[in-house]
This record gives structure tokens, sequence and C-alpha cells, in this order.
């Protein structure tokens, strides 16, 4: 329970914002990944969210946001809230007892409706593609 307070305090403290730019220095990714992290904060994340402390932000916050986007976009909107989600689950919103809405705003939100792709397996690429493998 000490754990969970202490992540609660910090997470209080800290803004997204802050959560963003840690985040960026967790790990090493792929400068393609870190360009499309950085356009997607800099257009898409408004400044008052940006402001806000992580611990204050909701889900309502981030549906708002997802709606306001998907309405231009929805594979955007999609990236956001994602993204979103892997910043506030590192900076100590994923500590929380529960892994529920109010622990973890981004939770649970449904994308913007866009339809799935068709995977291959390898017994279709084998066939496919006449016994490359």
């Amino acid at each position: 329970m000490r754990r969970a307070a202490k992540a609660a305090a910090a997470a209080k403290a800290t803004t997204l914002a802050d959560a963003y730019q840690h985040f960026l220095t967790l790990k090493d990714r792929r400068s393609s990944t870190e360009k499309d992290y950085r356009m997607l904060w800099r257009l898409h994340v408004s400044d008052s969210l940006k402001r806000k402390p992580v611990a204050d932000i909701t889900s309502t916050d981030i549906e708002k946001l997802k709606v306001e986007i998907g309405r231009r976009t929805r594979r955007t909107a999609n990236k956001v809230v994602v993204l979103l989600s892997a910043i506030m689950s590192r900076a100590g919103r994923a500590e929380a007892p529960r892994a529920d809405a109010a622990s973890r705003p981004a939770l649970g939100l449904r994308g913007c409706g866009l339809p799935q792709r068709p995977r291959l397996g390898m017994s279709s690429i084998r066939r496919g593609h006449g016994g490359l493998f």
C-alpha cells in the first residue's frame, strides 16, 4: 500500500508534460517512432491537458480528445490514445492497486472504429509465395 501511495503522490505533482518528457527518456526508440510521438504530442494534445497533473486526468478527458481528433482522422485519434496510455502507465498510474478506469483513464476506451486489417499466418504466406519459407 505504501508503494501505491508514494506513486500517487508523485503522479499528483507530475504534469502530463513532465510525464511525457520522462517517457521519452525511458528507452531507445527508432527515430521514426520518436518523430511520430513528437508530432502527435505537438499537434493533437491540448495545452490544458499537458499542464494538468497526471493524477487529475480522467477517462472523460481522454475520451473528449479522442472524439475531437476522431472527427478528422480515426487512426490518429487511436494513436494519441495509445500514446497517452503509455505515458500515464509509466507515470505511476499503473501502480494503483486496481487497474480500473479511475486509476488508468485510457484503459477500456474503444478505438474509433477502424476495421481490423487481415493478418496473414505462416501457412498463408507459404502457400502464396510458392515455398519461399
